[in-house]
Protein backbone atom coordinates (compact mmCIF):
# COMPACT_ATOMS: atom_id res chain seq x y z
CA UNK A 1 0.00 0.00 0.00
CA UNK A 2 2.86 2.38 0.78
CA UNK A 3 4.38 1.86 -2.69
CA UNK A 4 1.05 2.68 -4.33
CA UNK A 5 0.84 5.85 -2.24
CA UNK A 6 4.42 6.80 -3.16
CA UNK A 7 3.62 6.32 -6.84
CA UNK A 8 0.45 8.42 -6.54
CA UNK A 9 2.38 11.24 -4.83
CA UNK A 10 5.07 11.01 -7.51
CA UNK A 11 2.52 11.20 -10.33
CA UNK A 12 0.79 14.21 -8.75
CA UNK A 13 4.15 15.90 -8.21
CA UNK A 14 5.20 15.33 -11.82
CA UNK A 15 1.92 16.63 -13.24
CA UNK A 16 2.11 19.73 -11.04
CA UNK A 17 5.68 20.49 -12.11
CA UNK A 18 4.99 20.15 -15.81
CA UNK A 19 1.86 22.33 -15.60
CA UNK A 20 3.59 25.15 -13.76
CA UNK A 21 5.39 26.30 -16.93
CA UNK A 22 8.41 27.37 -14.93
CA UNK A 23 11.14 29.31 -16.60
CA UNK A 24 14.32 27.33 -17.13
CA UNK A 25 16.12 29.65 -14.72
CA UNK A 26 13.46 29.26 -12.00
CA UNK A 27 13.99 25.51 -11.63
CA UNK A 28 15.50 24.44 -8.29
CA UNK A 29 18.39 22.40 -9.68
CA UNK A 30 19.73 21.36 -6.27
CA UNK A 31 16.38 19.75 -5.45
CA UNK A 32 16.31 17.96 -8.80
CA UNK A 33 19.88 16.66 -8.35
CA UNK A 34 18.92 15.32 -4.90
CA UNK A 35 15.71 13.73 -6.20
CA UNK A 36 17.40 11.96 -9.13
CA UNK A 37 20.41 10.92 -7.06
CA UNK A 38 18.15 9.49 -4.36
CA UNK A 39 16.15 7.47 -6.90
CA UNK A 40 19.33 6.19 -8.55
CA UNK A 41 20.71 5.14 -5.16
CA UNK A 42 17.48 3.33 -4.30
CA UNK A 43 17.60 1.61 -7.68
CA UNK A 44 21.18 0.43 -7.13
CA UNK A 45 20.28 -0.91 -3.68
CA UNK A 46 17.24 -2.72 -5.07
CA UNK A 47 19.35 -4.43 -7.74
CA UNK A 48 22.03 -5.31 -5.19
CA UNK A 49 19.38 -6.90 -2.95
CA UNK A 50 17.85 -8.76 -5.94
CA UNK A 51 14.54 -6.97 -5.39
CA UNK A 52 13.52 -7.12 -9.05
CA UNK A 53 10.00 -5.75 -8.58
CA UNK A 54 11.27 -2.73 -6.67
CA UNK A 55 14.04 -2.16 -9.21
CA UNK A 56 11.60 -2.18 -12.13
CA UNK A 57 9.26 0.15 -10.24
CA UNK A 58 12.08 2.62 -9.60
CA UNK A 59 13.21 2.37 -13.22
CA UNK A 60 9.72 3.24 -14.38
CA UNK A 61 9.60 6.24 -12.06
CA UNK A 62 12.98 7.44 -13.32
CA UNK A 63 12.16 6.94 -16.98
CA UNK A 64 8.89 8.86 -16.72
CA UNK A 65 10.26 11.57 -14.44
CA UNK A 66 10.04 15.16 -15.69
CA UNK A 67 12.86 16.03 -13.30
CA UNK A 68 15.18 13.48 -14.88
CA UNK A 69 14.39 14.78 -18.36
CA UNK A 70 15.09 18.36 -17.32
CA UNK A 71 18.35 17.30 -15.69
CA UNK A 72 19.39 15.35 -18.80
CA UNK A 73 18.77 18.41 -20.98
CA UNK A 74 20.75 20.58 -18.61
CA UNK A 75 23.69 18.18 -18.55
CA UNK A 76 23.79 17.94 -22.34
CA UNK A 77 23.41 21.68 -22.96
CA UNK A 78 26.05 22.69 -20.41
CA UNK A 79 28.55 20.01 -21.43
CA UNK A 80 31.97 21.64 -21.91
CA UNK A 81 33.00 18.69 -24.08
CA UNK A 82 30.71 19.99 -26.78
CA UNK A 83 33.51 22.31 -27.92
CA UNK A 84 35.87 19.37 -28.53
CA UNK A 85 36.48 18.61 -32.20
CA UNK A 86 35.31 15.24 -33.43
CA UNK A 87 37.19 12.74 -35.62
CA UNK A 88 36.76 15.07 -38.60
CA UNK A 89 38.43 17.89 -36.60
CA UNK A 90 35.33 20.09 -36.89
CA UNK A 91 33.78 21.60 -33.79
Amino acid sequence: MIRVLELAVYMAETKNLSKQNKSWHDIDWEEIYRYVSNLQTQLAVAWKNNDIVEAFRLQEILINSWKLRALAVRIVTTNPGGKTPGVDNVV
